[in-house]
């Protein structure tokens, strides 16, 4: 049984929710002018950037192994999933097959097992989980094997990595903290300046070629 598509309601409620996180990080931008602050922010800055990189590794780690796990896993789930929906009119038994109805999603394709794969980096996967309706001995054993291998090249490997890049990222900041925190303020008051004269004083009484236009514009 699939998911029901969202709802014009649903996709309103996600998007102003997505709003609101944003309207109220947007006041970190306000933290460049304290001097404390202010190089905190700009690594911040540096750290999300390194976090965009490392995302398209991780990334392609996660595709590969939810390809393979799922190929290897899919026929299992479908049978958990029957189990699950075995009432009439083909309804959910969560009463009964509570385990079921929650560990066929697992690995039912690529989508959930990526999903899975995602949710492994913080402890949320449990090895229960690769009992599967009528898996064999080596196949469950298989499905382990490429979990750990997984969970090796993930935490082990990549996130010490991104651990890396940002405190490297920190460091270059913390080194140069007063030139950054400088060069960042500057730029915030530098974006709330209006567009001065093309000359200065006097000359900014003469007319020039811009403020004609910018007069004739106006009219």
């Amino acid at each position: 049984m699939l998911a029901r598509s969202p709802t014009p309601q649903n996709l309103a409620d996600a998007t102003f929710g997505a709003g609101m996180i944003a309207s109220y990080l947007k006041l970190t931008h306000m933290l460049s002018i304290n001097p404390y602050l202010g190089p905190l922010q700009i690594a911040l800055g540096k750290m999300i950037i390194d976090i965009v990189k490392w995302m398209f590794l991780f990334l392609l780690v996660v595709f590969s192994f939810g390809c393979g796990m799922n190929q290897l896993l899919w026929y299992y789930s479908d049978l958990e999933r029957q189990v699950c929906y075995s009432l009439p009119g083909g309804l959910p038994d969560f009463d009964n097959e509570p385990d079921s109805c929650t560990t066929w999603r697992r690995f039912a394709n690529l989508w959930e097992t990526s999903q899975s794969l995602f949710w492994a980096s913080f402890g949320l996967v449990d090895l229960g989980d690769f009992d599967l309706k009528g898996i064999g001995g080596f196949t469950r054993f298989a499905g382990l094997l490429m979990f750990g291998s997984y969970s090796v090249c993930n935490i082990i490997v990549l996130l010490n990595m991104l651990i890396s890049m940002m405190s490297n990222s920190y460091q270059v900041i913390s080194d140069r903290s007063d030139v950054e925190w400088k060069f960042s303020r500057s730029k915030l008051w530098i974006s709330y300046f209006e567009n001065g004269s093309t000359v200065p004083v006097p000359f900014n009484l003469i007319p020039s070629p811009k403020s004609i236009l910018k007069t004739l514009l106006c009219r």
